[in-house]
């Protein structure tokens, strides 16, 4: 049986960054280091401890410096993920009027799927910044395509809807270039209709 030396790697590796192996080590050296001599001597591991001091002192510090950066590199992901949150809730304050017009829309029917043709602009917009998501590549010509609201964006715009309020410049600027709410151009014809 030959051993990949890969794997072997690999494991390695992974064995060694799991906080379990250090917790291990730490425990087994700390004791040995620290327990006073009388109970080293009743437990017949007096000798063992002086003639290992320097390696479990090694072992000792060595795990310790280990499950520091294991805590430390946790305590960093865990403050990405947040800043990532954050900024990405920060971005629903900075929509386009043409992008709240869609997004009020899956409010108005309580819906976390609205279906968009894949050239809608404005929905792959909201995708690139994380609001919404293509749900699915099973779709037509005609009915679009399925995008899904992220589950963050919808619990945040339904705690506080005022962020899809269009100022009254923005309302300006939508009523000379009026969209549907799927954020599609209405056409001049069908303006002219509608009054």
């Amino acid at each position: 049986m030959a051993i990949d030396p890969a794997k072997w790697w690999q494991f390695l590796r992974e064995s060694l960054s799991a906080p379990k192996v250090w917790g291990f080590v730490l425990l087994v050296s700390c004791p040995a280091l620290l327990l006073p001599q009388p109970a080293a001597e009743l437990l017949g591991v007096a000798g063992l401890r002086e003639e290992f001091r320097p390696w479990l002192g090694v072992a000792a510090f060595v795990a310790t410096a280990a499950l520091l950066v294991n805590m430390g590199s946790g305590i960093v992901a865990w403050w990405q993920r947040r800043q990532r949150s954050y900024r990405l809730r920060m971005g629903l304050f900075e929509l386009s009027p043409t992008e709240k017009v869609l997004l009020s829309g899956y409010l108005r029917q309580r819906t976390n799927t609205r279906y968009f043709h894949l050239n809608n602009g404005i929905a792959a917009g909201l995708v690139g910044k994380k609001i919404l998501f293509l749900a699915s590549a099973n779709g037509d010509l005609i009915n679009g395509f399925p995008f899904n609201i992220q589950p963050w964006a919808w619990r945040d715009l339904n705690e506080c809807p005022e962020v899809l309020m269009v100022s009254p410049e923005d309302a300006r600027a939508l009523e000379e270039n009026p969209i549907d709410e799927d954020g599609m151009p209405i056409p001049a014809h069908r303006l002219s209709r509608r009054i």
